[in-house]
């Protein structure tokens, strides 16, 4: 069964490209997955996967209309269009313009049970990964996460996945606190990712090395051996999420 996982948050800056960066890598060898940069504005997904071009495994899917505004139903007919593709896995990574518009196709013009009139015609599944990061970003990213959750209506799995680099201060107990009892609510598994100190020497080599769109081969041994244990907790995490 095709899969089109869905990577979103209205508010940027919180890792949502940086998570698709660890997905590219734990798949860099994985010819059936294709990985699509949704961000009309930064594109920082088509540089970081740059080290997936010669693969033919990374492109860029535009929601912007010949008069540069934004069209919520392309996204609709651009998955109908990549089911056709010789594919098994989309990764599409929102840019915060792309994923504020989710809410609104839900709510006004595709319903969930639309939606899933979609997702059957694919013969796929829709998966929605939705980045939360801490701090002062923390609020609008979970009042994000209850909308499309609640528009959802259960219809589609969701993963959280919650940037640990963010979760700093006074209020990163409780921020994780209302986020833990928030998806254990909803039965929504949980997923960390980005427990790297971008402070460090380390850290920043390593932030460097996403920006450039290297490859894990090319990474020097230390910066390697934390992105690996990156790797092995995202698909860790994602197998028990049974996705």
């Amino acid at each position: 069964m095709k899969q089109f996982h869905f990577i979103l948050q209205a508010k940027g800056g919180v890792g949502k490209s940086f998570l698709t960066y660890l997905y590219a890598l734990a798949n860099e060898h994985e010819p059936s997955i294709l990985f699509l940069d949704v961000d009309n504005s930064t594109k920082t997904s088509d540089r970081q996967l740059a080290f997936l071009r010669s693969q033919k495994r990374v492109a860029k899917l535009s929601l912007f209309n010949e008069r540069d505004k934004q069209d919520r139903q392309l996204l609709l007919r651009s998955v109908l269009e990549l089911s056709a593709l010789p594919y098994n896995h989309y990764f599409l990574d929102f840019g915060a313009p792309e994923s504020e518009q989710l809410p609104a196709l839900l709510r006004r013009d595709i319903p969930a049970a639309l939606f899933k009139r979609v997702e059957r015609q694919t013969q796929g599944q829709f998966i929605f990964h939705i980045v939360i990061g801490g701090n002062t970003a923390f609020k609008p990213c979970i009042e994000y996460l209850v909308d499309v959750v609640t528009l959802l209506g259960q219809l589609f799995p969701v993963i959280v996945h919650a940037n640990q680099y963010g979760f700093v201060g006074p209020a990163r107990s409780d921020q994780q606190t209302v986020l833990q009892q928030f998806c254990q609510s909803n039965a929504i598994p949980l997923q960390n990712f980005g427990n790297i100190d971008a402070d460090s020497e380390v850290g920043k080599q390593i932030i460097h090395y996403a920006q450039l769109g290297k490859g894990l081969s090319e990474y020097d041994f230390l910066e390697r051996m934390l992105m690996e244990r990156e790797i092995e907790q995202l698909v860790t995490e994602q197998s028990n999420a049974g996705h």
